[in-house]
């Protein structure tokens, strides 16, 4: 029997969350029964930014980029993937983020055949976005949600057809964390023998960066062994930095840029941050909470489903200050409680966020679309 072909298709393939759930999904379905080729809309990323795509072109996976300078050069980029798809021909289109669920949608139209499956990452509140993922639903057979809270923002506030709707939590691989080493965090900047607090990921509004250096001009005065370490980049960076030098903590901040180094960098701290407005299922919170760390995080979607029975002791909502401060005070001081809540967080991501889980839950959602159209061709309809 030959082969499922796939096309799955991302806005880039700059090392982030999608960006890692696309490959882990890409490299472990590419097999014998599914023949994986990935596209991008952007250019190729960087050379320090593209290991995401040398370990595609390692495992054998065809990556095309389309080369395109904006998102919204939307008419260029349907044309462009339309032109992959028929030389391709896919049983099965995937796509991941915004953008590439609208031009998988239109690009796909000259074929009804090829099922198209969008993903639903994260509940972005602007309403003009929800307009255009309830159009683009409409060409999609399936629309893969990352949460269950993401589901219902997705029926609620986008008004996708409940049908359509399937939930597929992120997964991790927890061998590869395991086998990562901890980088000493001097390497960032701080004193030898310093502790770190750390927060990671792009340096957006969506974050809440704002608030979370806001909150360690609380928090930092009364952990003087303590550093916050705020690891990644973004449009906010130039302005977080100006922030930390207003409110005078900006000696214990340290924004060492994006790191290949991450998980390292969540090995050598002391707890995790995460001060996000708005998510769908954080990748890094996963990641946190697969290095053993105890965490403190807004009680945004997916949050709560990650941490599920031990969230009274690491959530507090978005804009509670006081309770922010309290549980990151709380869990750097009083290291037994840090350790239970740490394993309690492995033991999570272990028993329900595996990378096997989530890979096996696409690859039957994939069979069962294809599936159905063999029935119907059985039937003569």
């Amino acid at each position: 029997m030959s082969p499922i072909r796939a096309a799955f298709l991302i806005t880039e393939l700059r090392v982030g969350g999608a960006e890692r759930c696309l490959t882990r999904l890409a490299t472990e379905l590419h097999s014998e029964q599914f023949q994986v080729e990935v596209y991008s809309l952007a250019p190729p990323p960087p050379a320090d930014r593209g290991e995401l795509a040398q370990l595609l072109r390692e495992r054998g996976i065809p990556t095309h980029f389309l080369d395109l300078s904006s998102p919204w050069q939307i008419r260029t980029a349907v044309q462009k993937f339309r032109q992959a798809l028929d030389r391709q021909r896919p049983a099965i289109i995937q796509s991941f983020l915004f953008h590439a669920n609208v031009v998988a949608s239109l690009a796909a139209k000259p074929w009804p055949a090829m099922r198209v499956v969008h993903g639903l990452r994260v509940a972005d509140p602007r309403a003009w976005r929800h307009w255009v993922e309830r159009f683009s639903a409409r060409r999609a057979d399936k629309v893969v949600c990352v949460s269950e809270a993401v589901a219902r923002f997705a029926r609620a506030r986008s008004r996708i057809d409940s049908a359509k709707i399937v939930t597929i939590p992120n997964g991790i691989d927890c061998d590869f964390v395991d086998a990562q080493s901890a980088t000493p965090l001097s390497a960032l900047g701080p004193a030898p023998g310093r502790r770190a607090i750390t927060a990671l990921g792009r340096l957006d509004p969506q974050k809440g960066l704002d608030w979370l250096l806001e909150t360690a001009a609380i928090f930092l005065p009364q952990l003087p062994q303590h550093d916050l370490v705020i690891v990644g980049d973004g449009p906010e960076r130039a302005a977080l930095a100006a922030q930390a030098q207003r409110l005078k903590i900006a000696e214990r901040v340290w924004m060492p840029g994006w790191r290949k180094d991450a998980l390292g960098i969540l090995k050598a701290s002391d707890l995790f941050v995460m001060t996000s407005r708005w998510e769908g299922m954080p990748n890094a919170l996963l990641e946190a909470m697969a290095c053993s760390l105890p965490v403190v995080a807004t009680r945004v979607e997916g949050v709560e489903e990650l941490v599920a029975e031990f969230s009274d002791r690491q959530l507090v909502s978005p804009t509670d200050t006081e309770g922010l401060v309290h549980r990151v005070v709380k869990l750097a001081r009083d290291r037994q409680l840090a350790e239970e809540l740490a394993a309690a967080n492995r033991w999570q991501i272990q028993q329900h966020f595996s990378l096997e889980r989530m890979v096996a839950k696409y690859q039957q959602l994939y069979q069962r679309l294809l599936l159905v159209d063999e029935n119907r061709a059985d039937q003569g309809g």
